[in-house]
């Protein structure tokens, strides 16, 4: 997966966001990257 072809894009599957955490080694964007995952399998922000 490279990173140009995602930017432009305005969504991320699934699949796309763990094979992005797998590789992420800043815990920042590890997190955002969690909250993401969550939000994508359909749990509200609050939950998140």
């Amino acid at each position: 997966m490279c990173l140009e072809n995602l930017k432009s894009r305005n969504y991320l599957s699934l699949d796309e966001i763990i094979q992005l955490m797998d590789a992420e080694k800043n815990i920042k964007i590890y997190k955002k990257l969690f909250y993401f995952k969550f939000k994508a399998i359909g749990f509200n922000m609050i939950e998140s």
